[in-house]
C-alpha cells in the first residue's frame, strides 16, 4: 500500500462516479487503513444545487451509460465521515473540456452525441454560468478530498 510519509494511503482516482455504492467503497477503504492512514480521492464533484446536480449528471449519464453519479460536496463528507474518516477538501478546481471532444471520447450509440450537444446549446444560464458552457467547451468542477482514519 502507498504511504504518504508514515501512514498508508488509499488513491481512487476520476473513478468514484462509476461506483454503484459508494459507501461501500469509503467503509472498506477505512477497513484497510491503520489509524493514521488516508484515502485520497479526486472526482467529479456538482454544486449543491438540485437543477445544476440534475444537469450534469444526466448529461453525463447520457454520454457515458457507465456513470451512476458525480455526487456534491456534502455528500462526501456524509460518505467519508459515515465510514469513521475526518473529512477535508485539499483542492478545488474545474477541468476545461472541449464539448465535442469530451462526446467523443466515449465513442457514443448514434444520435447520442447530438443529442449530448443539444443540452449543452440548450441549458440553461445557471448552467452555464456554473459550468462554463460556451459554443465550444465547458469546465467541469472536480476535487480532492482526504479521509484520515
Amino acid at each position: 500500500m502507498p504511504r504518504i510519509g508514515a501512514s498508508p494511503v488509499v488513491k481512487c482516482r476520476i473513478a468514484a462516479h462509476h461506483f454503484s455504492d459508494v459507501p461501500r467503497f469509503c467503509a472498506e477503504a477505512h477497513r484497510v487503513l491503520e489509524p493514521g492512514g488516508r484515502l485520497l480521492v479526486i472526482d467529479n464533484v456538482v454544486p449543491e444545487d438540485d437543477e445544476l446536480d440534475r444537469f450534469i449528471n444526466e448529461i453525463d449519464k447520457l454520454r457515458d451509460p457507465s456513470h451512476v453519479r458525480a455526487y456534491r460536496l456534502s455528500e462526501w463528507e456524509r460518505f467519508l465521515t459515515g465510514a469513521g474518516f475526518t473529512y477535508d477538501v485539499a483542492h478545488r478546481f474545474g477541468l476545461p473540456n472541449d464539448i465535442d471532444g469530451w462526446i467523443a471520447r466515449m465513442g457514443p450509440a448514434p444520435g447520442v452525441g447530438a443529442e449530448v450537444r443539444c443540452r449543452f446549446d440548450a441549458a440553461p444560464p445557471r448552467a452555464r454560468a456554473a459550468f462554463g458552457i460556451t459554443a465550444t467547451e465547458w469546465v467541469y468542477p472536480k476535487a480532492i478530498m482526504i479521509g484520515i482514519r
